[in-house]
């Protein structure tokens, strides 16, 4: 044998056509032969084959299915030889996943071994992208998900063992709304977000509860796919851990919260200075600093320079001390906050803020400004 012999596994129920195959191919390739695919198990799993010939007969209809899911599942290129074209064996085969097909009563022994060996070389290439997939799939910062019409788990790549404390191939076969159990961003009816997927939507960056771990969170984008008749396939998608994420959105929603009911002004800075967020506090809680943000209302937007902030004060009128020089007042207070650690503002009301400016770990600057009495 050379090295591209190729070993084919002759699977026929025929006695007669199955000596007339395995004679025609003897001069081509290595030709075995089996009755059946339970017959043929020991070659296939003792990996006595490179590929399959399956020479089905009209009679042989309602066995198709079941011989290629055997096949399939032993890995090989599968390959139909019928005796024409019209057979219902043939299109049930092709569709069943069998790579190609070749006619008994046209195809010589020399075309049948061509079609073999296309249908291996195919066969592996396929192999080799499956595995170039797995490997993207694996080292994605998203991991991967497909369930068929059933909305069962049919794939998982492998990012998933870690949000969820199994190995992906524990999951599979379990319904698909284990893993995303419940909508988080929106709530539709009890039976979201099954009704989601019975009404075939796609949907992006969703935030779900999955109840397959307590307290995880992930964010899931999906899309069905379908059949070239239009049948429904099933969804693919892509998901990622979003437990952290959902727990900082909440803490920041509390936060907030905290902040907007405080009765004084808070602005949060970064290192280079500049605005990162601030509150809006109610003018029933402190009127005076409400009065005094308000007044530079247009310069309180993310990313402001703390210098823009205070010049817009100087020219709002309402620091007497700072409307005869407003550029030099602005420039007075640029000091470190280390330096400056925080003075009182005569307002033109009559009232009086405390500004107070912190130095944060991170190098940004938190200023508090409270009404004094």
């Amino acid at each position: 044998m050379t090295s591209d012999d190729l070993r084919v596994l002759l699977i026929d129920s025929d006695p007669t056509s199955a000596d007339r195959l395995r004679e025609g191919l003897a001069g081509h390739v290595s030709c075995r032969q089996r009755a059946s695919v339970a017959q043929a198990r020991d070659l296939l799993l003792k990996d006595g084959a490179d590929a399959v010939l399956l020479h089905l007969h009209p009679g042989d209809l309602s066995q198709v299915g079941e011989c290629l899911r055997l096949l399939q599942a032993a890995d090989r290129p599968v390959v139909v030889a019928v005796a024409d074209e019209t057979q219902p064996v043939l299109a049930r085969a092709l569709e069943a996943g069998a790579q190609d097909y070749v006619l008994t009563a046209e195809d010589g022994p020399a075309e049948m071994a061509r079609t073999l060996r296309r249908a291996r070389r195919r066969h592996a290439a396929a192999r080799l992208r499956d595995r170039r997939l797995q490997a993207c799939a694996a080292d994605a910062a998203d991991w991967l998900w497909e369930m068929d019409h059933r909305f069962v788990l049919t794939w998982l790549s492998c990012r998933g063992e870690g949000v969820f404390g199994h190995r992906p191939a524990d999951l599979l076969g379990r319904p698909g709304l284990d893993l995303l159990a419940g909508g988080l961003e929106a709530r539709r009816g009890d039976d979201y977000p099954l009704s989601l997927f019975r009404g075939r939507e796609p949907f992006h960056d969703m935030v779900f509860q999955t109840g397959l771990a307590t307290g995880r969170s992930i964010k899931a984008s999906g899309r069905p796919f379908f059949a070239e008749d239009g049948r429904f396939l099933g969804y693919r998608g892509s998901a990622r851990d979003a437990t952290a994420e959902s727990l900082a959105y909440r803490m920041q929603t509390v936060l907030w919260t905290l902040l907007e009911a405080l009765p004084f002004g808070v602005l949060l800075f970064d290192a280079d200075d500049r605005l990162i967020t601030s509150n809006d506090p109610t003018g029933t809680a402190s009127p005076a600093v409400a009065g005094l943000l308000r007044g530079a209302d247009d310069a309180l937007y993310t990313g402001a320079p703390f210098g823009m902030i205070l010049l817009a004060l100087a020219l709002s009128g309402l620091l007497p001390e700072a409307s005869a020089q407003p550029a030099a007042w602005a420039e007075a207070w640029m000091a470190r906050p280390e330096d400056n650690p925080g003075r009182t503002l005569a307002c033109a009301d009559g009232g009086r803020v405390r500004l107070w400016q912190i130095r944060c770990n991170d190098g940004g600057i938190l200023r508090l400004l409270t009404a004094e009495e």
